[in-house]
């Protein structure tokens, strides 16, 4: 099961207070969304305009939103731009790679399938 990892002082960060609510629910939504489809932070275009609960033509808004919300001096907002695509900022300085991931995936299912059989085997 897909999850995602928040510091609990999230709310009070100067780039979500700059970001304001409706962007910050944007980027917490963007991060479950690489989280579940393991793109270590990548947010596709096509991805920002169908943003489950977001209205059409508002999701570039809110991600330019989040590209803006910057601490003073600060050189990085929420989101970067890629090209007609964008990133999550230090993605992967709070969640875990595709790479991680899948490894806890294939260590659990052998783990499993370990199980499964000594199982059989005690029957």
């Amino acid at each position: 099961m897909p999850w995602v990892q928040l510091d609990d002082q999230i709310a009070s960060h100067p780039k979500v207070l700059k970001a304001g609510p409706e962007a910050a629910w944007f980027w917490l939504a963007a991060i479950a969304f690489c989280q579940i489809h393991l793109t270590d932070g990548h947010v596709t275009r096509e991805a920002v305009d169908n943003m489950p609960g977001f209205l059409k033509r508002k999701p570039r808004q809110l991600a330019e939103r989040l590209v803006d919300a910057r601490k003073p001096g600060g050189e990085h907002g929420l989101f970067e731009r890629r090209g007609a695509d964008y990133a999550v900022h230090d993605y992967l300085e709070h969640q875990p790679s595709k790479a991680v991931v899948l490894e806890r995936r294939a260590k659990a299912a052998a783990r499993k399938a370990k199980e499964r059989a000594r199982k059989e085997t005690d029957q």
